[in-house]
């Protein structure tokens, strides 16, 4: 696990690696006290391990919490892993749990980070001391049943993590979403 710099020159995150059992990698960032309060940080989409959470990252230390904050597949430094589903989510993260010596943790999401967060919730049960979910959304990536009028190439686009797709997807995702098509992607 290496330190980098953060901001205004203050210690930024300690990030690391693992590896997960499909051999696909899995990276993540740590900030505040090593023998802190663990909180695991669900981050939003698109995002990644570096998402800005408070104004000071030595907040976290002040507070006596050990936030990690890990990239889902495919963002940041993870690997992708091809079809998955927002259920796989929490095997990823009990590897990483597990090689860092975590056995009982707290969960606080934002965003697209929510469902990732409850499917934690209900994986691990009673590890899980507490769930915050902050301005929760579902992931961009859910399956959006689109209009016929929307183009192909543009609904292709829009399920791609991407700034493009993310400025795209409140103009038309509202006009789609079907909530029956969202437990299909879970």
């Amino acid at each position: 696990m290496r330190e980098r710099p953060g901001h205004g020159g203050r210690p930024g995150p300690r990030e690391g690696t693992v590896r997960l059992p499909d051999g696909r990698t899995l990276a993540y960032a740590e900030y505040g006290d090593p023998a802190g309060r663990p909180v695991l940080g669900c981050h939003g989409s698109p995002s990644s391990r570096l998402e800005r959470h408070v104004e000071d990252p030595e907040d976290y230390r002040r507070w006596g919490v050990r936030f990690v904050v890990p990239d889902r597949p495919g963002f940041g430094r993870s690997d992708p892993q091809p079809g998955r589903r927002v259920t796989d989510w929490p095997g990823d993260v009990a590897t990483l749990l597990d090689s860092l010596g975590i056995d009982e943790f707290s969960v606080l999401s934002l965003s697209g980070g929510a469902a990732y967060a409850l499917a934690c919730a209900h994986a691990f049960d009673s590890r899980v001391r507490s769930v915050g979910v902050l301005g929760g959304a579902p992931p961009p990536d859910v399956p959006w049943p689109w209009p016929g009028w929307v183009p192909r190439r543009l609904r292709a686009v829009a399920h791609r993590p991407s700034p493009a797709a993310a400025l795209m997807r409140p103009v038309f995702a509202p006009l789609a979403q079907r909530p029956e098509a969202i437990p299909g992607y879970l």
